[in-house]
């Protein structure tokens, strides 16, 4: 996606990759009573754009997917979260829609490189999860060897998956993604 979606040009990569770090410590390190903190972020992130509900559709779609995937983890025993109402906790499902808006401007670089992509998710979306366990905001029963090699398989599929259904609802909402 190019500077031009943002009402701020030079937001598009660096400030995007800004704030996913900050959204990422404010989920993770503040869990739910931080919550209206990583909302407070989606909205300064959205109240930026050009056109934020065609991003919204976009992101809001490759973000269900990843819920899905996390929910199916937790079930499965990967995951364990202290916390009762839904099988993954609130902060993590606003992480999921931070994550999905970095999609289409600071990790627009992978839209074309799906073997990279994979590649790059099987290995930094464990050691995030694995930051995650360190600061106890997630348990893994089976290990960190195990669990790390779960994530690992899981998200070199799911990493180009997610750009699949981005580009998919790119298209449906009539949404320019950019392809650097």
């Amino acid at each position: 996606m190019t500077s031009s979606v943002f009402r701020l040009p030079h937001y598009a990569f660096w400030g995007n990759l800004v704030w996913f770090q900050v959204a990422w410590l404010v989920a993770v390190l503040g869990q739910t009573p931080w919550l209206p903190g990583l909302l407070t972020l989606l909205v300064l992130h959205f109240v930026l754009l050009r056109q934020p509900l065609r991003e919204l559709v976009c992101v809001g779609a490759a973000a269900l997917l990843g819920i899905a995937v996390d929910i199916a983890l937790t079930l499965c025993g990967v995951f364990v979260f202290e916390q009762a109402l839904l099988p993954i906790p609130l902060w993590l499902i606003g992480l999921w829609v931070v994550f999905t808006a970095t999609l289409p401007h600071s990790l627009n670089y992978f839209y074309r490189r799906p073997l990279i992509a994979a590649g790059c998710a099987a290995i930094s979306a464990p050691l995030s999860y694995i930051t995650g366990w360190r600061f106890q905001a997630v348990e893994f029963p089976y290990g960190l060897t195990v669990t790390f090699f779960i994530l690992a398989v899981v998200w070199a599929a799911l990493m180009p998956a997610l750009i699949a259904v981005m580009r998919y609802m790119a298209q449906r909402s009539d949404y320019e993604l950019a392809t650097n």
